[in-house]
This record gives C-alpha cells, sequence and structure tokens, in this order.
C-alpha cells in the first residue's frame, strides 16, 4: 500500500470581512459592500513511493511572494517534503482583496488593519485545507481528459492607428481547451476534480463592489454537484486572455460563464474512467440476437508516480531612465492629477491618476538612489501525478507561451497554472513588443516593478518548462 497513490482533499473559507478594498481595477476607488460568493482555498495531497505533493488554488488575484515563501515553506514542513513539492495557484480574481502592500484598487497608499489582519491570519487558512487534506488521504486513481468552451478572446487588438487596446481580437490566438482531471476512490467513488481553464476572471468589472471568485465560483460550484467531487481550478496563461463580454457592474454573466465551464467540465469528467480497461464482446441471444461491447477492468501495468521539479528563473528588466527623465514623469503626472482635481473629477476618476503618480515616486526614488532591480526572480514548476502534469508559473504569462508549452510536453494531460506560488507582473511573447499596448507599457506599474521584463521573458520560461515536464516523464515510480 506504501507505493499505492493515496490523495486526499481539503478546503477552507477565505472571506474576508466586508469593507475590505477589492483589486484588480484602479477605478474602484470605493471598498466592498458585499459578498457574490464566498472565497476558498481548496487544498489536493498526493503522494506514492514516499513522495508528496500539494496542489493548492485560492480565489485572490495573486499572492505576494514572501506570504508564497511563508506559506510553502510551512506546507512543506507539514507534509515532511520540499518546498519545490508545493503549488500554490491562485484564480486571479479581480473581486478579492489584497495579499500584498500593493493595492491596485480602493485606497491605493495604505493597507488598512482588517487587511492586514486579514493578510496575516492566511498561511493558518491554507493550513487548515493541507490538514482536511492530510485526514482524508485514501487510496486513489485517476486519470484526465479535455473538453472545449469558447467565451474567450485574445484580447489584444489593433486599431487603425496601430494602437492595441484591450479588446477584442478575433484572430490572435487563445486556448479553449478546458482541460480535466478525475480522481476516483480505489472503489470508484469520486474524490477531485481538477478544471483548468484559460480567461482572465473579469466578468465582474470595476463598478462591482461586491467580494466574488467571479466565474470560477460557479464553475466550482456545478461541478461539485453534478459529480460529487471537490473541485480544484487552476487558472491558465490569461496575460492576453479576457471574455468575450467582460466588465459587468452585476454577477449575471459570471454566473452564465461559469456555469457553462462547469457543465462542459463535468460531462468531461463523467465520461472519464479511472479504471484500466479493455472491452470485450457479449452476446445475448433472446427473440433477438445482440452483439454487446462490454468494458473489463485489467491491470493498468504501470505504476503510480508523484514527483515535482521546480526553476527560479532571474528575468531581466528592461533598462530604467536616468533620474531626470524619471523627475519630469513625475512632475507630468503630478500635473494631471491636479487638473482633475481642479475639474472636480470623480473619486473614481481620481484613482488612476494617484495610482501613477504613485508608481511615477518609486521610479524617481529608484532611480536617484541607483538601487533599482535589474531582473525578477520567476519560479517554474512542475507537478507529476502518474500521467498527469501540472506547470506553474508565477506570472501573467501569454497564451502562446501555454499552447507551446502544451504541446511539447511528453505527459498525456498538461495543465498549465499561471499566477502559481506568485506573481511578478506580465511575461509577454516577444513578438508582442513593437506593437506595445498595456500588456507590454503599463502593466508593470501595478506589480510596483520600475520597468518591464525583457523580451525574450516568455521564450525562456516555455523551454525551462518543457525541460522540467521531460524530467519529470523520465522518472518512473521505485520499482
Amino acid at each position: 500500500m506504501s507505493g499505492m497513490l493515496r490523495v486526499g482533499v481539503g478546503r477552507a473559507t477565505i472571506t474576508p470581512p466586508i469593507g475590505v478594498d477589492l483589486m484588480g481595477y484602479s477605478r474602484r476607488s470605493q471598498p466592498s459592500t458585499g459578498i457574490h460568493m464566498d472565497l476558498y482555498v481548496t487544498a489536493l495531497v498526493a503522494s506514492a513511493h514516499g513522495t508528496t505533493v500539494a496542489l493548492l488554488d485560492c480565489d485572490l488575484i495573486y499572492l505576494h511572494p514572501p506570504l508564497v515563501d511563508e506559506i510553502r515553506d510551512r506546507i512543506a514542513t507539514l507534509l515532511g517534503t520540499e518546498r519545490s513539492h508545493i503549488l500554490l495557484g491562485c484564480t486571479h480574481s479581480h473581486s478579492a482583496p489584497t495579499s500584498s502592500p500593493v493595492k491596485i484598487g480602493g485606497e491605493q497608499d495604505r493597507v488598512r488593519p482588517e487587511e492586514d489582519a486579514y493578510i496575516r491570519f492566511l498561511p493558518h487558512l491554507f493550513l487548515s485545507a493541507v490538514r482536511q487534506a492530510i485526514t482524508a488521504m485514501q487510496p486513489a486513481r485517476i486519470t484526465a481528459g479535455v473538453g472545449q468552451l469558447a467565451f474567450s478572446v485574445n484580447r489584444r487588438e489593433k486599431l487603425p492607428d496601430g494602437r492595441v487596446v484591450l479588446g477584442l481580437n478575433d484572430s490572435g490566438p487563445v486556448d479553449h481547451h478546458v482541460g480535466v482531471v478525475r480522481i476516483d476512490s480505489h472503489e470508484g467513488r469520486p474524490l477531485a476534480a481538477l478544471v483548468n481553464y484559460t480567461c482572465h476572471p473579469i466578468f465582474l468589472g470595476s463598478a462591482s463592489r461586491l467580494i466574488s471568485p467571479d466565474y470560477p465560483g460557479p464553475l466550482r460550484r456545478t461541478v461539485e454537484r453534478v459529480t460529487g467531487a471537490t473541485c480544484l481550478f487552476l487558472q491558465g496563461a490569461t496575460g492576453n486572455v479576457n471574455p468575450r463580454s467582460p466588465m459587468h457592474p452585476d454577477t449575471t454573466e459570471a454566473e452564465r460563464a461559469g456555469t457553462m465551464l462547469g457543465l462542459e467540465a463535468a460531462k468531461v469528467f463523467l465520461d472519464l474512467d479511472t479504471r484500466a480497461t479493455v472491452e470485450r464482446d457479449d452476446w445475448i441471444i433472446s427473440v433477438a440476437t445482440f452483439h454487446l461491447l462490454r468494458k473489463e477492468v485489467v491491470d493498468s501495468g504501470k505504476p503510480d508516480c508523484v514527483s515535482a521539479g521546480e526553476v527560479a528563473l532571474s528575468l531581466p528588466l528592461l533598462p530604467l531612465p536616468d533620474a531626470a527623465d524619471a523627475r519630469r514623469l513625475l512632475i507630468e503626472r503630478e500635473a494631471a492629477l491636479e487638473a482633475l482635481i481642479r475639474q472636480g473629477a470623480t473619486p473614481d476618476d481620481l484613482n488612476p491618476a494617484r495610482y501613477q503618480v504613485q508608481w511615477a515616486q518609486m521610479l524617481l526614488r529608484t532611480c536617484a538612489e541607483g538601487l533599482g532591480p535589474a531582473n525578477v526572480t520567476v519560479p517554474v514548476q512542475v507537478v507529476r501525478i502518474n500521467e498527469v502534469a501540472v506547470v506553474g508559473v508565477a506570472g501573467e504569462l501569454f497564451v502562446e507561451a501555454q499552447m507551446a508549452i502544451k504541446h511539447a510536453s511528453p505527459f498525456p494531460s498538461t495543465l498549465v497554472a499561471a499566477y502559481a506560488n506568485g506573481c511578478v507582473g506580465y511575461i509577454p511573447i516577444a513578438e508582442a513588443y513593437p506593437d506595445g499596448g498595456y500588456e507590454v507599457e503599463h502593466s508593470y506599474k501595478g506589480y510596483r516593478l520600475p520597468a518591464a521584463i525583457a523580451p525574450g521573458a516568455a521564450e525562456t520560461v516555455t523551454a525551462t518548462a518543457i525541460s522540467l515536464l521531460q524530467a519529470a516523464f523520465g522518472k518512473d515510480a521505485p520499482g
């Protein structure tokens, strides 16, 4: 039994108190006023042949890297495993609280006392979910399949004047695959469903002040109602992928999309069989003759295998401006804010301008002191459970990289979880840089980076992930 795959799942509620600021939209200047659905952290722990891994998903926009280190270290100690064997995924909801001193939305210049208390308590809730999973561990079987759903679209729309905006690019790449992993108990009872899809969770827009997981919440609820399995959602590489119909003031579209995705995932799940089977002919002779095909359970002959590996990439940033240019930029941003104040602009209009001033102040300090970071650290991770591989990347990766990783993977089923183990910012493909646009020219400010990640980073991440997948595929379970 020690070599057999064992799996357990657990869950904790991480809904913050009403009144915290919600992250993701600078225009949303006011705090939360209610709750659409609870936010969760869900843990799946798997082991075989003395190796243990853990996959977690949580309904936050991302986890602050120092918090990631603390949580991964504590879980690794609890499980008696290594930090590289723990994957902390985020659904990337834009209607969730901050886990970081950096805030985009609400009061962007401070973390409120209730927000600070919430952040400090998060590790305990993650550990609670893992402890439940440990208690529930039992012999298990696993398999995977793929569905299809097209409510997402490439968002880098090029206008006639050459500008790239966040819109609809129907000719751009997008991944409509719905990756589904089914895990059953040894007796065949559904235990867990992993669902992987790629779409920014921004069906709720800045006008909404409800705490919400966005579409991943209705997705999980639907899968669990239909299948009886606990559902984890792994968000894909959404760096240039949005919903076709984003940013609504209420939850209607999030509910609709999440339910549709849940139904597609449940359909795939129910069609999967975690047993190894062959088809046998069967004949029934009555008034009519029936020729039937029956499934017969056989020994797969494959040993269970659990493993993980990780590489911490150092990705360079673009060069910083000199202090004089940074000072001119700050003066411009301050003047723009002052003009809006004189015009009597609304708080929602002022908040993005204040965000620009705060970033410019940070840039000037960085340039004046000459101590700006030259690179960022991006963990790239692979977790293997039998024939299923999960790739974790700590950044807002472009979907082209995800598609290249999946295409080159030697595993029958590969899921890509962006926003895993932190998030350093956007990681565009190299060919996107000449066109500019939000992801290239502005997004790094929201992560308080002084400059964008340099071209070539996405390609480096892709090559590293493929190398890790090949290494993991070459590992066989101990005899």
